[in-house]
């Protein structure tokens, strides 16, 4: 899947990164031995923004954007 359309559930500051859990992803993340999936999420105002690490924690999935 290269594309889809999703909603921002939540958004947080940690180490002074920020990350984001979607009510959908095609984001794999890191486990299992597999690398997380790395990519770009576009905003509805059209601004991209990369994801650089994607982490589930107690069954959500994180996505770390990148601040550039």
């Amino acid at each position: 899947m290269k594309e889809f359309s999703a909603v921002v559930q939540k958004m947080q500051e940690k180490d002074g990164s920020f990350r984001l859990t979607l009510d959908r992803t095609a984001f794999y993340p890191e486990g299992g031995g597999q690398l997380a999936d790395s990519g770009w999420l576009k905003l509805a105002d059209g601004t991209m923004v990369g994801v650089i690490d994607v982490q589930e924690e107690e069954g959500e999935i994180w996505h770390t954007i990148s601040a550039d």
